[in-house]
């Protein structure tokens, strides 16, 4: 659900969508599906303009990664984490506390 309400560009819903399976992947202890959901909500947060909210959602797939071993995945998110740093930097916005 949270894809076709990103790919309509209704990041609210998208939001949402991802938040509900986060609790269920959770739930279920699928860490890589967690990792994946966290930064598809990074992601809505980041469509939304919560840029604190999503650089937390990064932090947390990177630290879920690490815990499984994911060295490149962590790699990857971390970037992703970086680049909106940067983004809010070029903006004018100050940049994000670590």
């Amino acid at each position: 659900m949270g894809h076709g309400h990103r790919a309509l560009g209704d990041p609210l819903r998208a939001a949402d969508a991802y938040g509900r399976a986060l609790v269920l992947r959770q739930a279920l202890g699928d860490r890589p599906a967690e990792a994946r959901l966290l930064v598809r909500l990074a992601e809505a947060h980041a469509g939304l303009r919560r840029f604190e909210e999503a650089l937390r959602e990064y932090r947390s797939a990177a630290a879920v990664l690490r815990r499984i071993g994911d060295g490149r995945g962590e790699q990857e998110v971390a970037a992703l984490a970086a680049r909106l740093q940067r983004h809010l930097g070029r903006e004018g916005l100050r940049p994000l506390p670590e």
